[in-house]
């Protein structure tokens, strides 16, 4: 696999995740940035409401059907830039990566199995921890890179999560039904 040429003006990163509603419905999120964690797509899913059928015959395997063919295939399938990366707070997503042609990194504040630390430029601490896809590991190292140099343009990479959750609940509150903004 190539990876993204990592001048400025060619980085795009989707962020993605999922909200509950209060009324049980789920809402899919994907927000693309530029390295200065500047908007340049939003993407939104219909609000997904499983029927008593459908959570009984998919049983445990429903949520992972949501997820990867409700909302995370379709939202990033469906975005006109040309994404360098995709990154999430939800463990989950990463079995999706073999989905999409585009490296999928899950963000954490806490140290996990294979992952690799984001140090700020000067920082000795991590600010976070990345990990991929356990088939996908050569991926791991590029997207640090990548990562780091966002880190070195902006003070919050994780801020961009609560700008899309804080969208999604504007979305769903404005337009119940809409599919794609």
């Amino acid at each position: 696999m190539t990876y993204p040429n990592f001048q400025p003006d060619a980085i795009r990163i989707a962020y993605i995740q999922i909200h509950y509603n209060e009324d049980s419905s789920i809402r899919g999120g994907l927000l693309v940035v530029d390295e200065k964690l500047r908007p340049f797509e939003f993407r939104v899913t219909s609000p997904i409401k499983p029927t008593e059928l459908q959570i009984i015959l998919y049983g445990s395997s429903l949520s992972e059907y949501v997820y990867s063919e409700l909302i995370f295939r379709p939202l990033v399938q469906s975005t006109k830039e040309k994404l360098s990366l995709v990154v999430t707070k939800d463990r989950n997503f990463l079995n999706l990566r073999p989905l999409i042609e585009v490296p999928v990194i899950y963000l954490s504040e806490k140290k996990e199995k294979d992952s690799l630390p984001l140090n700020s430029s000067g920082g000795e601490s991590p600010i976070g921890y990345i990990n991929c896809h356990r088939k996908f590991m050569s991926e791991l190292q590029p997207a640090q890179k990548l990562i780091l140099e966002v880190c070195n343009e902006v003070k919050n990479i994780h801020e961009p999560f609560e700008r899309l959750r804080t969208a999604l609940i504007e979305v769903h509150r404005l337009k119940p039904e809409s599919s794609e903004k």
